[in-house]
This record gives structure tokens, sequence and C-alpha cells, in this order.
């Protein structure tokens, strides 16, 4: 594995997720790509604040993200932000990086509680394209001791690639 690809929108959810993916990255000696996907929209529609600064608060996120895995991780990391439709941006870039796996919450900042999954993971595992695994909100389990078995306790949710996958990396590492 070469390159995982981790959209994120900030929320506690993509916060999980980055931690699954760094965890991924580090066994696998890849390197984490996270992309940010704004829309242009939204930051035009947005009356109290400048999409300049909208921009640099949502570039300092993601530095601020990629500092804290690569500092606990001690793994290679790129990070994007680009304006766009979160599932276009994600598999056009994937695509460009020739992406290994795909990881992301498997809800977003604006999921609608009752709702399993958010619209942008539903719209990214529909494609087969790609492994796309998406890791469910922990609802207050401990993370520690989960980190190392949702993956492969078939808990997360994945499109038939990214269940490939992840049995490939099971056996792989004899988990």
């Amino acid at each position: 594995m070469k390159n995982i690809l981790l959209p994120t929108d900030f929320s506690e959810n993509a916060q999980t997720a980055a931690r699954y993916a760094a965890v991924l990255a580090r066994q696998c000696g890849a390197r984490l790509i996270i992309l940010h996907v704004f829309s242009p929209f939204a930051t035009l529609a947005s009356l109290d604040e400048d999409s300049d600064d909208l921009e640099l608060a949502a570039q300092a996120k993601l530095d601020a993200k990629a500092h804290e895995l690569h500092e606990a991780y001690g793994i290679s990391i790129t990070r994007l932000l680009k304006p766009g439709f979160a599932p276009d941006e994600v598999l056009a870039l994937a695509r460009r990086v020739k992406a290994s796996l795909i990881v992301l919450g498997a809800q977003g900042a604006t999921h609608s509680s009752g709702n399993l999954m958010g619209k942008v993971a539903i719209e990214l595992l529909a494609s087969e394209e790609f492994p796309i695994l998406c890791i469910p909100a922990l609802h207050g389990q401990d993370e520690a001791s989960s980190t190392d078995t949702l993956l492969f306790e078939k808990q997360s949710l994945c499109n038939q690639k990214g269940q490939k996958l992840l049995t490939k990396l099971e056996q792989t590492f004899e988990l």
C-alpha cells in the first residue's frame, strides 16, 4: 500500500477515521494524504466571515491535524484543501495519486441523527473504483482497544474492494 487518502470535514467521526488511517499508514508504510473539500457556495453564502478567513481556518485545521498525526504515528503526511463537491474531488484526487485506500468517517459534521451514514460516505461507498473504508462513530467505546479490532471484525463499512483489502491486510498482519 502506497497512498491512503483521508477526506475530512473535521467532525468528531472524521477525527476517529484519521486515527484509523494513521494506524494503517504506519502498519503498511504508506503515505497519508489528508483532503478537506469545501463548498465555494457555502463560503460565498457565509455573511459573518470572509471567505479568505474560512480557507485560512480550514488550512490551519489541516496543518494541525497533519502535525498531530505525524507526531503520534511517525508517518509521512500530505495535506490538501480544495473547493468543490466532496465526492467528486475525493475520487479525482484518488485517481491522481493512485490511492490504495480511501478512509473516511461514516458520518460527517452535518449528519442527521438516526442516519448511519452521511451523504459523502454513501456516494463514495457506491464507487468500486477504489477500496473504501468508512469508520463508524464509536459512541463512547474505548477507542484504544477498538482501534486494533474494528478494522478486522467486519464492523467497518466497506465497498467490495475495501472488504477484499481488509481481508488481505488481516492475513498479512495475522490479526
